[in-house]
């Protein structure tokens, strides 16, 4: 009856089946799903023919040994043989039986095998069970899962446990449950539902942010799902989590917040609900109160203003300008921790990634801006060699524009204004030296960075005749033995094709023959090895 040739019905291998179970008497459970496991894989390996009839025979005399087993070692090893089993049927029922999970779903085999394993005390079997779970609601059975109760309670008990794996795979299954109206309306509607997120809340903080976590994952679905969500009450209950008296609870709901608010609906939620000024009033508290412990929060808390500003900047212009000058502040300041000065400049030039932001900068906290500028400047030049790598990386984002209007002339012409404005605040000199300078270290992150600046620049009509009028950049550039590593050359050859998309700059500012030189750079690739080269702008090398 429990001979493993119920479900490999393969007549070459039946006998061997069958022997094998009769000898299991005498024989060790231990050693019989040894080799159970191996003669599942080889009939995974050599396609087999398997019975989908057969395996909701097998699966329940096989989990009622393995499920009232005391030894640890033998109920793994048939968790093993039980996964391998489903795991066949479900790589093969595509071809051989297209409605496996529904058969499987609606089969007593679901409730007493499946939902038993996920409700299990043992961590083995709760896995095995709530990956079946999850494996079915990615299936055409899913419907048929919402509809079932203990399925909604089974994953949410299963957010409590204290193995990783086990919430991760339940965290899983209920944010796909909640794709559909239905699941969403089981998690989040129903009062059953909803007392056990609370109680496995209040098991511990791990527990308690696994829920906050599926509620921030279900928020970003849709406006529907973020809608239930916040009537259930459990997104205000995250919010609150920034304000608890429990720093590692503030700093785990900030992660989920800032993830959240990559969401324009979420955002206009937690928006209108006054959080984002309630995130302002403990950032400001966390940073005139720095020996406290509500100063770790202080980068949590940029990152959300980091995140908000990358869609809507002239919100946190507008609306939270103490946040923007705290930023200011603490990126000029070089007494100031050099981790929580290099995270507000990311900030910063997240914040500065649009045209509109650039300017609501220049011309709400100018005075700000210019010191920021003059002391990144001299940061890039007395740094550590990684905190210079990184305000470089951070001055190739804030000259990074998309593309400049074309239809209004005075908008651009503006905004060239403002840049140039600042690259001279950044560089005294006004000139391509010091990024000449930054391209010739034999740092890589300072001299591929320095390559991104350039090609930065090129976009700019005022950077691109800088930067074709210097003769040692052009030759540095067309000078193949300088780079030796793949990123190199390929970064050298693209600031090369950035120049060949401003013909009329580079032939006027550097001559025909420095264009002719450029072209055949490109037209010849990144990795091609040229001879040398003599022209009249310097000796340029092809």
């Amino acid at each position: 009856m429990g001979s493993l040739s119920i479900f490999i019905i393969e007549n070459e291998v039946k006998s061997d089946l069958d022997n094998l179970f009769l000898r299991q008497d005498s024989a060790q459970w231990h050693d019989f799903y040894d080799e159970c496991y191996k003669h599942l894989m080889v009939a995974r390996e050599r396609k087999f023919k398997i019975s989908f009839e057969g395996a909701l025979t097998l699966i329940p005399l096989y989990y009622n040994q393995v499920s009232s087993s005391d030894d640890d070692d033998l109920l793994l090893k048939g968790v093993h043989v039980l996964d391998q089993i489903l795991t066949l049927c479900d790589e093969r029922h595509h071809e051989e039986c297209p409605d496996w999970h529904q058969i499987l779903v609606k089969s007593s085999v679901f409730k007493e095998c499946i939902l038993a394993a996920v409700n299990n005390s043992d961590c083995h079997l709760q896995l095995f069970g709530v990956t079946q779970v999850l494996t079915c609601l990615k299936s055409n059975a899913r419907d048929l899962l919402t509809s079932q109760d203990d399925v909604v309670r089974g994953l949410i008990k299963s957010l409590g446990g204290g193995v990783s794996s086990v919430s991760t795979t339940a965290k899983t299954a209920l944010v796909l449950l909640c794709e559909q109206e239905q699941g969403l309306a089981a998690l989040f509607s129903d009062s059953a539902a909803l007392d056990a997120l609370n109680t496995v809340m209040a098991v511990n903080d791990s527990s308690k942010f696994n829920v906050y976590e599926v509620v921030q994952r279900v928020c970003v679905l849709g406006s529907d799902q973020l809608s239930m969500v916040s009537n259930s009450g459990l997104l205000d209950q995250l919010v609150a989590e920034v304000s608890s008296s429990d720093t590692l609870s503030q700093l785990a709901a900030l992660q989920l917040l800032s993830e959240l608010m990559e969401s324009e609906k979420a955002l206009d939620h937690i928006k209108s609900a006054g959080v984002l000024h309630q995130l302002q009033t403990a950032l400001l508290q966390a940073h005139s109160s720095q020996d406290s412990l509500a100063a770790m929060n202080i980068p949590g808390l940029l990152k959300v203003f980091g995140v908000v500003g990358r869609t809507r900047p002239e919100l946190v212009c507008r609306e939270h300008s103490a946040v923007v000058s705290l930023m200011l502040q603490l990126s000029s300041d070089s007494s100031s921790d050099p981790c929580l000065s290099i995270i507000a400049l990311d900030t910063l030039v997240q914040l500065a990634n649009t045209s509109n932001a650039k300017k609501l900068l220049h011309y709400n906290f100018r005075s700000e801006v210019d010191e920021w500028l003059k002391t990144l400047g001299r940061q890039l030049q007395t740094a550590p060699m990684e905190q210079r790598a990184r305000r470089l990386s951070a001055l190739v984002l804030l000259f990074s524009v998309p593309a400049l209007p074309q239809d209004d002339r005075v908008e651009s012409d503006d905004l060239q204004e403002l840049l140039q404005g600042w690259y001279n605040l950044v560089f005294p000199c006004g000139t391509l030296e010091p990024v000449d300078k930054f391209m010739r270290l034999p740092f890589p992150e300072m001299h591929l960075e320095a390559y991104h600046l350039l090609r930065a620049l090129i976009r700019l009509p005022w950077g691109a005749k800088m930067v074709a009028a210097n003769t040692a950049t052009l030759k540095y550039l067309l000078d193949r033995s300088t780079e030796s590593c793949k990123e190199g050359k390929e970064l050298k050859y693209a600031v090369a094709k950035a120049l060949l998309c401003n013909p009329e700059v580079l032939s006027e500012e550097a001559g025909k023959q420095a264009y002719d030189a450029f072209k055949a750079y490109v037209k010849n690739g990144p990795f091609y090895v040229e001879p040398y080269v003599e022209l009249g702008v310097g000796h340029l090398h092809g």
